[in-house]
């Protein structure tokens, strides 16, 4: 590619437009057209950079060396000559370990084997020379994707230093609103898929042993806290971090490896530190969402969880982003709750809360931009979006209570008992997303079954939840349905389940959700397992 060939790629790329058509190229080289009006909205130094390459006088055109020179410093940013531009290059040379798929009739010769323990940890290439033969056919070996994605995973604590940004306020970039909920949930550790827990070489995870949510995972990143319903810049601050991710996302797609994917949603996660939230919603999203139809199912998984962290991260919402769970996550993620594997379902119920909370918080970050104005529409775009603008808030959010609700209908009635226990791990936020009416209709009708499940664990677990579910249920459903049921739990065959039974019938006395005469009643239902063989049950 010449000079002037690369000044209007790189016009084009900041104007998201072309800068001429085949008439005003024409014009433009007769002296007959200016494209100064054009390049006003690309900051200063771009702007000298590409009318230095796109100069009528191929003499006065610039050499590529000359231009990586002069803009030094302002246009390229100085890591970009200490480390990116030779890391980059490193990463895309062939590993001298990768060898194409030879023919099947010629002698194959010693190829890595494709199995994860292979890898070895922190190693820039891969697999070791003297690994087992792997299986003939090609698709079982790493390809050089494998190979570049492994590379960035092992040196990402390396690489991470050099991705900070430099501060750089001279323009004046765009205003989009942060909103914030006050609603935060505590995490349990070693109980809770998200946040999810980095696994990098030599690195130590930054949502390690948080409970703060989203907002933990930014303390001493680029990104601050900030106050509700404030305003927070994004315009400058990806820097470095953009190209390590484009390195990612080109070669996630051909990868050949499980592995290899895993640890490029690693890197994904912790490059979202590093990015502005538009750069995550419009840049890593799609290729996230994209592994969520991946034929293995421990990917699926791992999609799935680095897809709830990455928009649980997310604290600014632009206007063309505000819908984005009506209209892209929930279509695309819909099909995992009749997944085949078990594994998958029950990752993506233990998640039904996060994509709630979530889907709501974003909601209110679109009511948040039309209320400050923020949300204006293309002139080319009015007519067709002006009845989604105009939807209101109650209509959008029963929608998506609607959407939740089929989910949650399926993964309730799910044939596996683990799936459904993970759905009751977490049901006080479910029961709040859904309101009184939604429990008693969807949640306590199924539940209910759940006694009949031969696995006590099941069982067990709806005594564990049933404090929460009656407490928004409401005395009612807890007098005529609840209570019967705990009564008769009392005989239960599993002795575990008998004393959380007891447990629970005190929790609900200590919470004021019975009258005095109805506690009588349990005493007197209850006091002969004070001489109960089981010290858990005479406890």
């Amino acid at each position: 590619m010449d000079c002037f060939s690369a000044g209007c790629v790189i016009a084009e790329l900041f104007l998201e437009a072309p800068l001429f058509s085949l008439s005003q190229l024409f014009k433009y080289r007769e002296g007959e057209y200016n494209v100064d009006s054009q390049l006003m909205s690309i900051e200063e130094g771009v702007r000298k950079l590409i009318k230095q390459m796109i100069s009528l006088d191929p003499s006065a055109r610039p050499t590529f060396d000359t231009l990586l020179h002069t803009s030094r410093g302002t246009v390229f940013p100085e890591t970009f000559y200490s480390f990116l531009h030779n890391y980059v290059s490193s990463v895309n040379e062939i590993s001298p370990v990768y060898q194409a798929p030879s023919p099947p009739t010629a002698t194959p010769s010693i190829v890595p084997s494709s199995s994860a323990s292979t890898l070895r940890t922190g190693s820039s290439l891969g697999p070791p020379l003297d690994a087992p033969t792997a299986v003939t056919t090609p698709e079982a070996r790493p390809s050089e994707a494998d190979h570049r994605i492994e590379k960035l995973w092992a040196d990402y604590e390396s690489v991470e230093p050099y991705l900070l940004v430099e501060s750089a306020d001279e323009h004046p970039p765009n205003i989009t609103v942060d909103f914030t909920t006050t609603t935060t949930s505590l995490s349990r550790p070693y109980q809770d898929v998200l946040p999810v827990e980095l696994h990098i070489p030599n690195r130590d995870s930054t949502l390690e042993n948080s409970h703060k949510g989203r907002r933990a995972a930014l303390e001493g990143k680029i990104m601050s806290a900030f106050s509700s319903a404030s305003v927070l810049i994004t315009s400058t601050q990806d820097g470095p971090a953009l190209i390590i991710l484009a390195l990612v996302t080109s070669n996630i797609r051909n990868c050949h490896l499980p592995t290899s994917k895993i640890h490029a949603l690693d890197v994904f996660l912790a490059l979202s530190c590093r990015l502005t939230d538009e750069a995550k919603l419009d840049r890593m999203i799609p290729y996230i969402v994209e592994l969520l139809h991946d034929e293995a199912a421990i990917v699926r998984s791992a999609a799935l969880r680095t897809l709830m962290q990455v928009l649980m991260l997310v604290t600014v919402v632009t206007p063309s982003n505000a819908a984005i769970f009506p209209e892209y996550i929930i279509p695309n993620i819909r099909h995992l709750v009749q997944d085949p594997e078990v594994s998958v379902r029950c990752t993506f119920a233990q998640c039904i809360v996060q994509l709630a909370d979530t889907a709501v918080r974003y909601l209110e970050i679109g009511q948040a931009l039309k209320a400050h104005g923020a949300f204006k529409l293309a002139v080319d775009t009015q007519e067709y979006d002006q009845s989604h603008f105009e939807v209101s808030y109650e209509v959008s959010l029963q929608d998506l209570q609607n959407n939740i609700q089929d989910n949650l209908s399926a993964l309730l009635m799910d044939p596996s008992s683990i799936v459904k226990r993970a759905v009751l791990h977490n049901i006080s936020s479910l029961c709040i997303f859904l309101g009184r009416q939604k429990t008693n209709d969807v949640l306590l009708s199924h539940m209910i079954t759940y006694l009949n499940d031969r696995d006590w664990l099941l069982r067990h677990a709806f005594f564990e939840s049933i404090v929460d579910v009656a407490a928004c249920a409401g005395g009612r459903s807890l007098e005529e349905y609840i209570l019967p049921l705990m009564v008769q739990a009392l005989s239960d065959v599993e002795e575990s389940v008998v004393a959380k039974v007891i447990s629970t019938l005190t929790n609900l006395c200590e919470l004021g959700l019975f009258q005095k005469m109805r506690i009588w009643e349990l005493m007197s239902a209850t006091l002969g397992f004070l001489f109960h063989p089981n010290v858990w049950i005479r406890q």
